[in-house]
């Protein structure tokens, strides 16, 4: 009975230790969200600075504006979250020169809001930069934007951000309550020594013999909780999928050009404009080719077999390949959309899991721990909407595949092995980026390599050598057809994408990244909110980070040890992160930097590299905590308390140099949480203890899984007024043109229209060989990029402007033969068009409009 109280009391002490981490990680935030009315000039956009001082306004200290539209006025709004009230603010209304009017600017607090419209602002006292008022009324200010960076400065009144945000007030409470919940269960059904039901030992029984069959032991072993594991995904996927769920952020177009409000049954977090690439890009992209028959040559994304390369579904022999895909096949857009979000979350746990098991044995708690701290890590959820989950779902399946293919003994496992491997290949030449993708193939052979290396490794692979061997020729030709399909259809967009200027075929000699900058993801993964981020000016995705933790295993083992043949599997893990963080940050000889250019590595900046280290860490101290359990893993005599301490010393003095850096980022507390935890883990890696392994790498996964929103009505976005319109004025056979806003060119997309400008994956030659036969903005077009079309002068050859390195704009006369010639019949305006181009454009009545999109047919 005393044993049982100590236990209590320990789990009282874990509880208040959680406390405290969720107290410091969810401190107190104050809101204020603001809106401009405004008129400014066409395709520009609009920011806000913050200031907690009321003088500085950091790089990080930034948040965009969405642009909406309601009853033909156009506003931007955006939302500040800050741990500190915020003292003042920089509007930057417009991003290049021109006309600026300015209608009226609106602050709302959690108790109080102030206006100001037309000249009450200069009551205020604003401070402008390279902006010049011409004009002042109740009604408007009238502006002459005079560059790309104008400002208006202004201080924040003190009642607006007085009172903390009620909602993190909830979010602290419900989170204290959830972990005061859980310690009280845990003491109560220790105290009643609580055994199974019977219900839950016939579950048991049930899934010890599905695990019986399934195991093989020279792969995987499973147990009666592996299967367990494996069941609660598959339920859990299957109500996903009949929710509709998605972690899409196509919610930002609820505030978009709006004429209803849209109602969700389902929603959890919020969808994050920054999130474009996903969003405004492929999902638009992902959604036309469903509706329009799933061809490799789709126009609306550019040049042809673009599909392919950008991941989206093509019918034919490499949907094989593409099992994300499939719910588009079997159900219907809605559910086939959610299935591809399924995929990608419960795809992704189950891979790394099945992963895990295999190189710890079977070890469920370490298994679920580590499918856990990669799938919430902040990396992974910041690039979730890209191809993250998939190409780590590819690299676990490649090394399982592997594993079976060369040493299961079961002939269904061999075959499971030789379907994977084959499958494998062409998965991730279709999810082809590059950066990301090189460092986890050399992960997957240095991993593979670790497992043949093992003793008794190759005398295995002899075992049944005769149907092995043919399964291994079937792999081979399943896999050579597969990309040789793949090759034959993409062949000439590769060697037209290699060509481009923009992302063109980069070459990286590596060695150039500062050392401090690969190991503070144990610092940046702790923030909730979307800022601050670390090091700017950069955005959150490329500020995201994995948990570098590989330098500490030499803290916990003695280094001859990693010679020993039983470490192989190990050793190769960390001579894989030795070999990326060589690479990224240590200046080698020239030789050396272009021997590992040649091989591929130059594919792949030192930024980007860190993916697989990261990864390749994760995997490692999954590995060490399982043989640790098992008494397997010989570690340094040190007691687990000393160490612990001098890691909690070691990453303390790490985020206390990184302050001066960025003050702003690396404040104390989160150089104290970082280090708590990171010592905790020492400790539970050097003691072997799961439990509190896995329950580390839950919390630190919280905070990053409120990245993704979780919603559903995927409806609410294809049936919106102004796609519809498009699709009921221009029918089947309309092809439009989008002048203005971008976002609207995707949106129709979205519904399969087809539209000659709006992202573009590689470049159209076909309309781009019609506007410049002579190639004389060849070094503007030739790129990825975002084509904007803008009204050109009358007569006028078309014009091409690049404004961002995946960004340029068409000024096109749209009574001009150009356009024409391109095959547009439609056209659809954000802004009010000339009087000379509404001579050659027959207007058509939108059924349902607030005047925002203007819609017309060529004459």
């Amino acid at each position: 009975m005393a044993r049982t109280w100590v236990r209590a009391l320990l789990t009282l002490l874990v509880f208040a230790l959680l406390a405290t981490a969720a107290h410091r990680a969810l401190p107190n935030r104050y809101v204020l969200d603001v809106e401009l009315q405004a008129e400014t000039p066409v395709g520009s956009s609009a920011q806000i600075y913050f200031s907690l001082d009321g003088k500085s306004f950091f790089p990080q200290n930034i948040v965009g504006m969405v642009r909406i539209f309601e009853a033909g006025q156009q506003s931007f709004l955006g939302r500040v979250y800050s741990r500190k009230p915020v003292k003042a603010l920089r509007l930057d209304p417009v991003d290049r020169a021109g006309a600026l009017e300015w209608h009226s600017l609106s602050m709302q607090g959690p108790a109080a809001r102030v206006d100001y419209r037309g000249d009450a602002l200069l009551a205020q006292a604003p401070t402008l930069d390279q902006l010049e008022l011409q004009s002042a009324s109740p009604q408007r200010l009238s502006f002459l934007s005079t560059g790309v960076d104008a400002k208006v400065g202004l201080v924040v009144p003190p009642e607006l951000v007085s009172q903390p945000d009620p909602d993190r007030k909830t979010l602290r409470v419900e989170v204290f309550s959830a972990l005061a919940g859980l310690c009280l269960l845990v003491i109560v059904l220790d105290l009643l020594k609580v055994r199974l039901s019977v219900l839950g030992r016939a579950v048991h029984g049930g899934a010890a013999r599905v695990a019986n069959w399934l195991s093989d032991e020279a792969t995987i072993v499973f147990s009666a909780w592996a299967v367990m594991v494996y069941a609660l995904l598959l339920v859990l996927s299957g109500i996903w999928v009949a929710l509709g769920l998605y972690q899409s952020s196509i919610g930002v177009w609820d505030e978009i050009y709006s004429t209803r409000p849209a109602e969700r049954s389902i929603s959890l977090g919020y969808p994050k404009e920054i999130r474009s690439d996903e969003w405004d890009v492929l999902t638009p992209w992902m959604l036309n080719q469903v509706q329009t028959g799933m061809r490799v040559d789709n126009p609306n994304m550019g040049a042809p077999a673009a599909t392919i390369l950008a991941g989206v579904p093509v019918d034919g022999p490499l949907m094989l390949a593409q099992p994300k895909y499939w719910g588009f096949e079997l159900l219907d857009v809605e559910h086939g959309y959610s299935w591809y979000w399924a995929f990608k979350t419960f795809g992704m746990i189950a891979a790394v899991f099945t992963l895990l098991l295999a190189l710890t044995r079977g070890d469920v708690l370490v298994s679920l721990a580590g499918a856990v701290a990669l799938f919430g890590s902040s990396t992974v959820q910041w690039w979730f909407s890209g191809f993250a989950p998939e190409m780590i779902i590819g690299l676990s399946v490649a090394v399982v595949g592997a594993t079976y293919l060369l040493w299961a003994r079961k002939t269904g496992g061999m075959v499971f092995g030789a379907v994977s491997v084959a499958l494998v290949v062409p998965n991730l030449l279709m999810h082809l980026y590059p950066p990301h993708l090189l460092p986890l193939g050399y992960l997957a052979v240095f991993l593979t390599g670790g497992l043949l290396l093992r003793p008794g490794a190759l005398a295995g692979i002899l075992v049944r050598w005769r149907p092995r061997l043919v399964m291994v020729a079937m792999a081979l030709g399943l896999m050579g057809w597969l990309v040789s399909v793949w090759y034959a259809a993409t062949a000439d967009t590769v060697r037209l994408m290699m060509n481009t200027v923009y992302p063109g075929k980069r070459f990286f000699l590596g060695g150039d990244l500062p050392l401090y900058l690969d190991f503070h993801g144990i610092f940046e993964s702790w923030k909730i909110e979307e800022w601050p981020v670390p090091f700017p000016p950069t955005n959150q995705t490329k500020a995201s980070r994995f948990w570098v933790l590989f330098p500490l295993v030499l803290l916990i083992v003695p280094v001859w040890h990693w010679l020993k043949p039983s470490y192989r599997v190990k050793a190769s893990l960390l001579a894989y992160c030795l070999l990326v963080l060589c690479w990224a940050s240590v200046p080698l000889p020239q030789a050396v930097r272009l021997g590992l250019a040649h091989l591929g590595w130059s594919m792949s900046d030192p930024w980007d590299s860190a993916f697989g280290m990261g990864v390749a860490s994760a995997l490692l101290l999954a590995v060490m905590v399982a043989e640790r359990a098992r008494g397997e893993l010989t570690v340094l005599r040190p007691s687990s308390w000393l160490l612990a301490l001098v890691a909690l010393a070691l990453v303390l003095s790490y985020g206390l140099s990184l302050a001066p850096i960025d003050p702003e980022f690396f404040d104390i507390n989160r150089i104290l949480l970082a280090s708590v935890v990171v010592a905790a883990v020492v400790w539970a890696v050097h003691r072997g203890n799961r439990w509190l392994y896995l329950g580390l790498m839950v919390a630190a996964a919280i905070p990053p899984l409120h990245v993704n929103p979780v919603q559903n009505g995927l409806r609410l976005y294809l049936q919106k007024d102004v796609f519809a319109n498009a699709r009921q004025l221009g029918g089947d056979g309309g092809v439009w043109a989008v002048y203005g806003d971008l976002r609207v060119a995707q949106g129709f997309k979205a519904v399969g229209l087809r539209v000659v400008n709006g992202t573009n994956y590689a470049p159209r030659m076909q309309v781009l060989d019609v506007l410049d036969p002579q190639k004389n903005g060849q070094d503007i077009w030739n790129r990825y990029a975002h084509v904007e079309y803008v009204s050109g002068r009358a007569g006028a050859e078309p014009s091409f402007d690049l404004m961002f390195p995946d960004h340029y704009q068409i000024a096109l006369d749209v009574c001009g033969r150009h356009i024409r010639a391109t095959g547009v019949t439609h056209v659809a305006y954000t802004y009010a068009p000339s009087a000379a181009e509404l001579s050659c454009l027959e207007p058509l009545q939108a059924p349902v409009s607030d005047g925002a999109v203007r819609y017309f047919r060529l004459k």
